[in-house]
């Protein structure tokens, strides 16, 4: 074959091999950006009849804010082991919820009124009648200068037998014995309260102090090296109480962060170590801070009409020359609020108790309660679920 046929020949042979090799080339190269884009996400999908091809995965139940990354507790020391566990067959009591710091409005008023309406829902799920319930209920009291209860009544006219314990507490106990199988029986403990706005001036901070409250117990642990340790790089300038307090809410409201509650009580050391918690480790690092240095303090719960969860805990501290003090180092967090919250609160704070650990209440919040059945049974079952009702009177 002469060269020019073969040349000939060559050329659609060549061109052939070329648009073959690009072609694939091109596939290839399309078939890598495809595999490289992001999927779409459920979200992303467009509107109309289009459906996903899978079911998106559903959001989380609760979401809390991340906890920072915690510090290694020093050797030999072991963070304290969360012991709180709601009673058996009760839908828990709501502790302490917090989860938005409230702006407390302008111009507040000094005093308000709130009527108040704790209700009880109780079900004997036994098959059979004749079981017996005793519940133990703190009851909102008058505290001066904080609050007064104005009115108070029980629905319906059931009897039951009142009891106190050494911080002042106030409790009623009801006895329902016999109670029917599947009844639902609804208790309600009904207040008027008229609760007072506080704010203490204590520059002078001249006075005796008490020496109730300055012990170590469980979850204020004030007597730990940490915690020791940190009263003392704190109180190194001050010259009196006052200026330790104040030093001591500072440190809490600026350290720790707000990280969603929680059911299980973790205590002072916990919140010291891993900067975050609930506002239950709020107060009780404070109070280990302030027992720690010999000022006493004592722990508050009690409600707030603000947000969906009526549930808080707060502090008192006693300052020379002033007495008991509210300070809530929970919503003194944010800068503009701090001012507002130390030695002093907002008429939003009700008290329903004052002391941490209740032995009256089993360690438990605001109610607890015993139960017994006519016959030993597979499941001892009863349901009770509890619910604030809190409104200004005049709204």
């Amino acid at each position: 074959m002469s060269r020019k046929r073969l040349f000939q020949f060559s050329i659609p042979v060549l061109v052939i091999a070329l648009l073959i090799t690009g072609w694939s080339t091109y596939s290839s190269g399309s078939n890598l950006q495809s595999q490289s884009q992001p999927k779409t996400s459920a979200s992303d999908q467009p509107t109309g009849d289009l459906t996903p091809s899978s079911s998106p995965s559903p959001p989380p139940a609760e979401v809390k804010m991340a906890e920072p990354s915690p510090t290694t507790p020093p050797q030999g020391e072991t963070l304290p082991a969360a012991e709180h566990q709601e009673p058996a067959g009760a839908e828990p009591a709501t502790r302490v919820s917090s989860q938005l710091n409230p702006e407390p409005p302008p111009n507040e008023p000094q005093s308000v009124i709130y009527s108040i309406r704790q209700t009880f829902e109780i079900r004997n799920q036994e098959p059979v009648d004749g079981s017996s319930l005793e519940i133990t209920v703190a009851k909102i009291r008058t505290i001066d200068p904080f609050q007064e209860v104005t009115s108070f009544s029980v629905e319906p006219d059931l009897e039951y037998r009142e009891k106190s314990d050494e911080h002042g507490n106030q409790y009623l106990v009801f006895e329902l014995k016999d109670l029917p199988t599947q009844e639902k029986i609804r208790l309600s403990l009904n207040y008027e309260v008229i609760v007072h706005a506080q704010a203490i001036q204590s520059q002078d901070c001249e006075g005796d102090l008490i020496a109730e409250y300055t012990q170590p117990e469980q979850y204020i642990e004030s007597d730990s090296p940490e915690i020791s340790a940190l009263v003392e790089k704190l109180s190194r300038d001050t010259t009196n109480a006052c200026e330790q307090s104040r030093l001591f809410y500072d440190y809490v409201t600026r350290t720790l962060a707000y990280s969603g509650h929680t059911r299980e009580s973790r205590g002072a050391l916990h919140a010291l170590i891993y900067k975050a918690g609930d506002c239950t480790e709020f107060a009780d690092l404070l109070i280990a801070l302030n027992r720690s240095a010999g000022i006493p303090a004592r722990f508050v719960e009690g409600v707030t009409p603000l947000g969906s969860d009526e549930a808080h805990d707060w502090a008192q501290v006693y300052l020379p020359g002033s007495g008991w003090t509210a300070m809530d180092p929970t919503w003194g967090r944010k800068s503009e609020n701090r001012e507002i919250y130390f030695a002093g609160t907002t008429p939003d704070h009700i008290i329903v108790t004052t002391g941490r650990n209740l032995e009256a209440l089993n360690g438990f919040h605001y109610w607890t309660y015993s139960y017994t059945c006519p016959k030993i049974s597979a499941h001892q079952d009863v349901n009770i679920s509890m619910d604030w009702d809190i409104k200004k009177v005049g709204d």
